[in-house]
């Protein structure tokens, strides 16, 4: 056999043949740790996870309560737009609130109040917070205010609940106006020009709104009152300004005439009801103010009226 060499055109399993095998072996191995490495760094997509980057986990605020009555709580909701079964990133929130109607002393006042959720809120995503009204004696028309959220996670975050306030006080006078205009007044006494005020005989007109509809009629007789009144303060003297009646009206105009004695200088007020104090006439006869809470509907009485409110601090 001497002299005879290697077919070159045979592949020997114990040279090049099992270099190439090798070869190929360590290729496949290569590609699918490749593929093995690229699913640990990066987990699969999901419709509800389209990425992880800040707007992939934007955050929301869920108005769970937009009504409430005065005095109670309510709560509003933070939610991340979506969710992941592998990050969990903590919110983080600063929560504002503005008045719209309402006053500042009706709602929890708040300007860039910060709140962080807890680990099980960072995974469910979403969380809530408890916001506090105020309460008191006085009738008032529903109030709005606004609550809203800032966030490093929502650059541009402009939604916001609307909060409405329910009063829960019963019908009486949220608001007074004067709505006579007084006339010019005659040349002063150094002659250097003319004052406007209410004179001898004028009519001062103040508009009364209430929380629901009221009518000068007595549930006990059927018959007209006749006796409401709004006590006000005119210059020194303390009048009696009466209403025409109403039935079943949320506005009643109470008028006073101008006596020679009265002098407005110093403006026309009206205080905080009370009896024996400025405020609505209070009848020591009858028990009663004249006037009686309505049923719009049926034109029954529903209650009694709150002689509470806050009044005119005072007119010029």
């Amino acid at each position: 056999m001497a002299g005879k060499g290697r077919d070159p055109s045979v592949f020997y399993f114990g040279s090049t043949r099992r270099m190439g095998l090798l070869a190929f072996i360590s290729l496949a191995g290569i590609g699918v740790l490749t593929v093995l490495l690229s699913q640990f760094a990066s987990p699969p997509k999901t419709n509800a996870s389209p990425d992880h980057s800040d707007n992939g986990f934007a955050l929301n605020i869920n108005c769970l309560e937009t009504r409430v009555r005065e005095g109670d709580d309510f709560q509003l909701g933070v939610q991340r737009q979506f969710t992941s079964d592998h990050f969990f990133p903590d919110m983080r929130v600063f929560w504002h609130t503005a008045a719209i109607t309402a006053d500042k002393a009706d709602y929890e006042h708040l300007e860039a109040l910060p709140q962080t959720s807890n680990v099980l809120e960072s995974k469910s995503g979403k969380m809530k917070r408890t916001f506090h009204t105020s309460g008191d004696y006085f009738p008032e028309a529903s109030e709005t205010f606004k609550v809203w959220f800032t966030s490093a996670d929502s650059p541009g975050q402009n939604e916001q609940c609307i909060i409405t306030i329910l009063d829960d006080d019963g019908v009486g006078i949220y608001d007074l106006e004067i709505t006579s205009e007084p006339g010019l007044l005659p040349a002063t006494s150094d002659g250097t020009g003319f004052d406007s005020g209410y004179r001898a005989g004028d009519s001062i007109e103040i508009t009364a709104r209430f929380t629901g509809p009221v009518a000068a009629i007595s549930p006990d007789t059927r018959a007209p009152a006749n006796y409401a009144g709004l006590y006000i303060q005119v210059g020194e003297n303390r009048r009696l300004a009466r209403t025409n009646g109403g039935n079943g009206a949320d506005t009643l105009v109470f008028s006073y005439q101008v006596r020679e004695d009265d002098l407005d200088a110093d403006g026309i007020s009206i205080n905080d009801s009370r009896r024996g104090s400025p405020g609505l006439f209070f009848s020591e006869e009858n028990g009663d103010w004249g006037l009686w809470p309505v049923n719009p509907a049926t034109g029954h009485v529903r209650g009694i009226i709150n002689p509470f409110f806050r009044g005119l601090e005072g007119d010029p």
